[in-house]
């Protein structure tokens, strides 16, 4: 019952912070951008799609998640070109 209460909040949290003001957000940023996503958003629009017992299945189940939906919002502008060397 703990978990499901922390969820709960965490998760209203979130979306107050995805719809109204947090600038790191993703999520904001795009609704911030662009006019036709604002409006046709609102805290309906936002769902639970799993559930998990620990942080550690938490990240690995969004990360499958956004693999697997590829949702535009995930796109990269720029990226940066990496080589290792030894």
């Amino acid at each position: 019952m703990v978990i499901s209460k922390r969820t709960v909040r965490h998760f209203k949290t979130c979306i107050q912070e995805h719809l109204f003001g947090d600038r790191s957000s993703h999520v904001f940023r795009h609704l911030s951008a662009l006019t036709e996503c604002r409006e046709a958003s609102s805290v309906e629009c936002f769902k639970i799609l799993d559930t998990a017992q620990s942080e550690y299945q938490i990240k690995l189940k969004e990360a499958m998640h956004i693999k697997w939906l590829n949702p535009v919002l995930n796109l990269q502008v720029t990226y940066v070109n990496l080589s290792l060397s030894l």
